[in-house]
């Protein structure tokens, strides 16, 4: 029998919101979310208090309702009780999708009352059932590895950056950059890298895209979470929680036969839904020409 404690639960990308996305036929997302982090703090607990640490995209929105920002911090103060919770913020979090602006808004909020933000540049260790525990944070847009190792019975990376591991855990035309291919060199550092930002979860060895918390489009119908545990020699397990869904019918009109037009009547289904937006810009770019879809890329990155 395995002796190997669980010293840390990895996740990403919580989306916390007071809307209800527009493609899910729940009437209260606020329950949605009660109900889903429930799940995860039962695991907490069945792990002992393990500490959970989110890779970024707590929050849906950098600057939400008082309403929104008030349940999040009083939801991440209660699963506190159960054990400590880390975070690195996501672009999500940040006003202008800038680092400076971490400590503002209901992220900067959050880490004063509900969990401890990670500082980029320098390991953070933790201890938890007699282990130590090194974290190496990488924000968004803060990818450098660390210079230094440390000692520590797990290292883990928390990134929040846009990685896929094949080419149907991307859109189509999704830069090359974006591979794990392209990010082997990391494994030599830690023991599990813990990856928000893309929606479509995967795992490839260390790395673990965890995907969202919540599904939030008609695409991701049959998406699940993928919770990680990391143990005391540096293994990694991961689990599902399966989350209950109800979803609205995506009308599609008739005479829209090009993948390009479908994807424009789900557009418009999203209403101001920025999550879904962002996935389904995402998908609208790789049924493009090489032209448009360097004009929609331009357009997004002034945004």
């Amino acid at each position: 029998m395995s002796t190997k404690t669980p010293v840390a639960i990895t996740t990403s990308d919580w989306h916390i919101r007071g809307t209800v996305p527009a493609s899910r036929a729940e009437s209260d997302w606020y329950e949605v979310m009660d109900k889903r982090i429930a799940q995860v703090m039962k695991l907490q607990d069945e792990l002992g208090g393990a500490p959970v640490i989110i890779a970024g995209d707590v929050f849906d929105n950098p600057n939400p309702h008082s309403e929104v920002a008030r349940w999040g911090i009083n939801a991440l103060r209660h699963m506190a009780e159960v054990g400590p919770i880390y975070a690195i913020p996501g672009n999500h979090d940040l006003n202008y999708h800038l680092m400076d602006n971490h400590t503002k808004g209901a992220y900067g909020l959050a880490s004063d009352f509900g969990f401890t933000n990670l500082i980029p540049g320098k390991w953070t260790t933790i201890e938890h059932a007699g282990y130590k525990v090194a974290l190496w944070p990488m924000p968004w847009g803060y990818y450098e590895v660390p210079e230094k190792s440390v000692k520590a019975d797990a290292k883990i990376a928390v990134a929040h950056k846009y990685m896929y591991s094949s080419k149907d855990k991307t859109y189509v035309g999704a830069d090359e950059e974006g591979a794990v291919t392209g990010h082997t060199a990391w494994g030599k550092h830690f023991d599990v890298i813990a990856i928000g930002d893309n929606h479509i979860s995967w795992r490839a060895g260390k790395f673990l895209n965890h995907g969202s918390l919540f599904s939030m489009t008609s695409a991701q119908k049959s998406h699940e979470h993928l919770l990680g545990i990391v143990y005391s020699d540096g293994s990694l397990e991961t689990v599902t929680l399966p989350e209950e869904k109800q979803w609205k019918e995506v009308y599609v009109p008739p005479e829209s036969t090009s993948k390009a037009e479908a994807l424009l009547a789900e557009l418009a289904a999203t209403e101001l839904d920025a999550v879904a937006f962002d996935d389904l810009l995402d998908r609208l770019e790789g049924v493009l020409s090489d032209g448009a879809r360097a004009e929609l890329r331009a357009i997004r990155q002034a945004d």
